[in-house]
């Protein structure tokens, strides 16, 4: 016997507002309706002293890496490198 209809929220998730984000993007990173004056520079500076590098392979390609080839961060706009070094500053 088949059910039709939308799935109700478990008791648990009732109090969580739905987030639809793209699978790709796990860290949350394209959600960026509070991002202000970036400054590519001194995300670059910020993110140096933390111990990452940043070279950008496209346009509006960035790949940002640690000391250990993985993880590497691919950004595709310059907010998405700026939420980036927000959360990890």
């Amino acid at each position: 016997m088949s059910s039709t209809g939308t799935r109700q929220p478990r008791p648990i998730e009732a109090g969580y507002p739905r987030i639809r984000r793209n699978r790709k993007d796990v860290l949350g990173l394209s959600e960026t309706s509070s991002v202000d004056g970036i400054n590519l520079l001194q995300d670059y500076q910020r993110l140096a002293r933390k111990g990452f590098s940043v070279t950008q392979n496209e346009p509006a390609h960035w790949i940002i890496r640690g000391k250990t080839p993985l993880p590497e961060i691919h950004c595709y706009s310059e907010s998405e490198v700026h939420q980036f070094t927000v959360n990890n500053g």
